[in-house]
């Protein structure tokens, strides 16, 4: 185990249980451009960032920092200066809240807001695909061409499924979710070949349905 962790590239957003903890902090070390470097976003940076890998962009966002009235302000533009300045060919996204989530949390006031102000710019700069977690439940949903994943848990904290929101559920791809609450663990693995962008979804034990998405 020591071993995997120490030649494993890992990458953290941080979620609910970090808030005002500053674990994230505490336990992984991050590498941070000078304040000149940051475009005056300021210090809170450090729980947002993005990073390139071959032909993918990934941002990892804070959705700490998002109230009933969205994702913060100077989170939300640099988060749109960051879409706009990268040329890879493919973009992905992590943060913590889902989006569109089989789960309660697919209800909560700044969760509602975000899918507003989110799921467009997303739309806008052909996002690939954005995963979230927070409801341990495991949902796919396809809007705009961009694909969201709530990817369930590796833990053993299960929460109960639902599907009474009106916008997940008319989103919702309901043969590549699991339309239950989960009883063991879920994961999801990303490849790119050729310039297609391919995902697959799995239980602990068996394969979900996945997804093939072709670049336009």
């Amino acid at each position: 185990m020591i071993d995997t962790y120490a030649n494993t590239s890992m990458f953290f957003a941080p979620g609910n249980h970090e808030n005002g903890s500053f674990a994230v902090d505490k336990f992984f070390n991050y590498t941070r451009p000078d304040d000149a470097e940051l475009n005056g976003y300021g210090e809170h940076l450090q729980d947002y960032y993005s990073f390139d890998y071959a032909s993918g962009h990934f941002i990892v966002l804070d959705t700490n920092d998002a109230s009933e009235k969205g994702l913060g302000k100077k989170q939300l533009a640099w988060l749109e200066d960051d879409l706009a300045s990268t040329d890879k060919e493919h973009i992905f996204v992590i943060m913590h809240k889902s989006l569109f989530s089989t789960g309660a949390h697919a209800n909560d006031a700044e969760v509602v807001k975000m899918r507003d102000q989110l799921v467009p710019l997303f739309d806008e700069y052909g996002v690939d695909m954005v995963f979230g977690g927070h409801d341990h439940v495991y949902a796919e949903a396809n809007v705009d061409g961009t694909l969201y994943v709530t990817l369930g848990t590796m833990g053993t904290k299960f929460y109960e499924y639902t599907n009474d929101n009106e916008t997940v559920k008319e989103s919702l791809d309901e043969e590549k979710s699991l339309l239950h609450t989960l009883s063991e663990q879920t994961f999801g693995h990303v490849a790119v070949k050729d310039g297609v962008v391919y995902y697959r979804g799995y239980t602990l034990t068996d394969l979900i349905e996945g997804i093939e998405e072709e670049e336009e």
